[in-house]
């Protein structure tokens, strides 16, 4: 990477910056691109991504690391719209890490992280906000070439978030963080009385003396981020690879926002809850092809006897029954059946299982 080239193309458009998106990809992000290693084969721009978008630009087409950048105008601020916009890609094609950049500002998202568009930012730097000097900002080592030929890019990304969420344990007077060290504190003589507000106090004290936490170095996370990144299947994989012995801890829909589930159970009612409000449902009475039994209803009923196992939601103002009574592959089937029934191939509802 020549981080020296990239302050160059920032310094040389600070005070002259481009006008419209086309020049900023031209004089900016494709200039960048080049300095962090990457060839003009490994660049390809506006291409299909197979599910009915044109990212700006997909890098490494034909590796299995590849991933997309999403590019505005200098002069445009990053929003969550576009986050959104640039997170679906790599959410409907299972790929995993995403770029967001107006050539002045970077973003890289983690499209496996669950939530909302903007809680997968994991790395950012901003030229116009931030010192510059000649250490390149972990966002740029995350991204070159190397990095993402390798798979070392989470060894930049991991102790960000893992100091992030260390602080945020640590303010919480409550949290189970706090909790164990207490427990350890109290231990001690003359430490009898020290309660949770007390740590969270004296690491805030701590933090606002020293200005921040120091960054960790890059490190290898492959065995620490193991139970964090729980597998994750779309609900047409799982149809193929039956969930044996593996439970849902979270669903996440077309749109990019995510449930937290405990059962299979919750999922099939989850998936169904969302196709209901955006209006995606098959016609009821609906009955799915392993049966003659009904999976959706207006009454807990099938045609001669009564559900065992009814969840209901509601859908355009009526009730809707919902038999979720069977395994998890019984569940996973007929989930998947209602979903390609209205218009879905399954693939865009991911599960996280454990």
């Amino acid at each position: 990477m020549d981080w020296q080239k990239i302050r160059r193309i920032f310094a040389e458009n600070k005070d002259n910056p481009p006008e419209n998106e086309e020049t900023t990809r031209f004089r900016v992000i494709d200039p960048i691109l080049v300095a962090l290693e990457y060839s003009l084969k490994d660049i390809y721009a506006n291409r299909f991504d197979g599910s009915g978008g044109y990212p700006d630009y997909t890098i490494l087409p034909n590796d299995e690391n590849k991933f997309f950048l999403e590019a505005k105008a200098w002069n445009v601020p990053l929003k969550d719209d576009f986050i959104l916009q640039a997170t679906s890609y790599a959410y409907h094609k299972g790929h995993r890490w995403v770029v967001l950049t107006n050539g002045h500002e970077w973003q890289l998202f983690d499209s496996s992280i669950q939530g909302k568009s903007s809680d997968r930012l994991v790395l950012s730097f901003d030229f116009n906000q931030a010192k510059i000097d000649d250490t390149p900002p972990h966002i740029f080592k995350a991204i070159c070439k190397e990095s993402m030929i390798s798979g070392r890019t989470e060894e930049y990304v991991a102790p960000i978030r893992l100091r992030e969420m260390i602080e945020k344990e640590l303010a919480n007077p409550d949290s189970e963080i706090v909790a164990a060290i207490r427990r350890v504190i109290r231990k001690r003589e003359g430490f009898g009385k020290v309660n949770g507000e007390m740590i969270a106090n004296c690491f805030a004290e701590e933090a606002l003396n020293n200005n921040a936490y120091p960054i960790p170095v890059p490190f290898h996370v492959d065995n620490i981020t193991k139970d964090l990144n729980s597998s994750c299947k779309t609900l047409s994989e799982l149809e193929n690879d039956a969930p044996t012995g593996l439970k849902p801890v979270s669903v996440r829909f077309p749109d990019g926002s995510s449930k937290a589930i405990r059962s299979w159970k919750d999922m099939t009612t989850e998936i169904l809850s969302w196709l209901s409000a955006n209006n995606k449902m098959p016609e009821i009475p609906y009955s799915s092809t392993r049966g003659k039994s009904y999976f959706l209803n207006f009454s807990p009923y099938h045609q001669r006897t009564k559900m065992r196992s009814p969840t209901t939601l509601n859908y355009n103002g009526q009730k809707i029954y919902v038999e979720t009574h069977g395994s998890a592959s019984d569940l996973v089937s007929k989930t998947l059946q209602v979903c390609k029934k209205v218009g879905f191939t399954g693939d865009e509802f991911r599960i996280e299982i454990r």
